[in-house]
């Protein structure tokens, strides 16, 4: 640890500082951290619709009768585009 402080005060930095500032942290930092983005997912807004991906979020699909290709609303969002 001494050749660590003389090399830090060489170089300008203060290695004890950064010694309490890591020792015995690390644990309990990503246990704060965990907590911190769990409280963030609550305050989001719900997540936005999805595309259909039968039709692209057109709402439309191509359907062939007799020798004509009609466009008709889509099955899977009945014709909204999304899910």
């Amino acid at each position: 640890m001494n050749e660590a402080l003389e090399a830090g005060k060489r170089a300008g930095v203060d290695v004890e500082a950064l010694y309490k500032k890591y020792t015995g942290t690390g644990q309990s930092k990503l246990a704060e951290a965990r907590i911190d983005r769990q409280n963030d997912r609550k305050d989001r807004p719900p997540p936005l619709k999805e595309f259909c991906r039968r039709c692209s979020g057109m709402g439309l699909i191509k359907e062939h009768y007799n020798h004509q290709v009609k466009d008709v609303n889509c099955t899977g969002c009945d014709g909204e585009g999304f899910k």
